[in-house]
């Protein structure tokens, strides 16, 4: 007697929803066409594993299938450990220069902010849209610490990590954007830093609930530029005190063998 295989899938993205939110599909037969094929989809599920509990309460509106909590896992266990010396704070933003991130909002507000006279300087690594913008900007202003260093992977992306000591990361305000857990903040729990997030959704009530950075929301220059001003005078107790919680809760909630554990009891359950 052949048993019929049980089937999970694991939502890495609320279709049709995020479609519309990002300006990708605006017809609105094609999105409802969509959002019937993800209703039958989640309806053929036996189990559907959610990636942030946002997206948990999301599915739950279009489904009766059984939802579990399954955050996406960091690629590496291996903390990267930096002696903090000098007296200026270095932020780093690793990944795609686009769209989804307030790039307008934030040089304006360091620019206002008189961000060049800071003892603060700001690393960006990637490529993406709003390359050309940020260039013209950075070159227009004279904001010569804030530093592009184009598409950078392997070891020399790795050392651009060691030597930071906070990440940066930015989400646009939407309804459906916000409640997503990007990649990129696993990634940056997996350095053992603290984390700078303009964000209003997910990634902002997990920041502050575990004390692992500084959020702000990403349409409030008012508070952008008083986030930045308390970053700047940071003591090296305090980036110490962070880094430490940030890795206790990446270990905790984010790492490889942490999410292989829960993903095997929820496939035997």
């Amino acid at each position: 007697i052949k048993k019929s295989p049980k089937l999970v899938t694991w939502v890495q993205d609320l279709w049709p929803n995020i479609l519309a939110e990002t300006g990708i599909i605006n017809n609105k037969l094609i999105l409802k066409v969509l959002d019937y094929f993800v209703r039958n989809i989640y309806d053929s599920n036996d189990l559907l594993l959610a990636q942030s509990e946002s997206f948990c309460k999301e599915i739950r509106k279009k489904t009766k299938t059984k939802i579990k909590l399954l955050y996406n896992p960091g690629n590496s266990d291996k903390f990267l450990q930096k002696k903090i010396k000098k007296k200026t704070i270095s932020l780093l933003y690793a990944g795609n220069i686009g769209n989804a991130q307030p790039w307008h909002l934030l040089l304006n507000c360091l620019n206002d902010y008189d961000f060049k006279n800071r003892n603060v300087k700001l690393i960006i690594c990637g490529e993406g849209q709003k390359k050309n913008f940020l260039l013209k900007f950075i070159k227009d202003k004279k904001l010569k610490n804030i530093i592009y260093k184009g598409f950078v992977v392997g070891k020399k992306l790795e050392k651009e990590y060691k030597n930071s000591d906070i990440l940066l990361i930015m989400l646009k305000k939407g309804l459906y954007l916000n409640k997503t857990i990007p990649s990129k903040f696993q990634t940056y729990l997996s350095k053992g830093k603290p984390i700078l997030a303009l964000s209003d959704g997910e990634v902002g009530k997990i920041l502050k609930k575990n004390n692992l950075g500084f959020v702000t929301r990403p349409s409030n220059e008012k508070k952008i530029k008083m986030i930045f001003n308390k970053v700047v005078n940071l003591k090296k107790s305090e980036i110490e005190k962070k880094s430490s919680n940030v890795k206790k809760f990446y270990i905790k909630n984010f790492s490889q063998k942490k999410i292989n554990e829960t993903l095997i009891k929820q496939l035997n359950d």
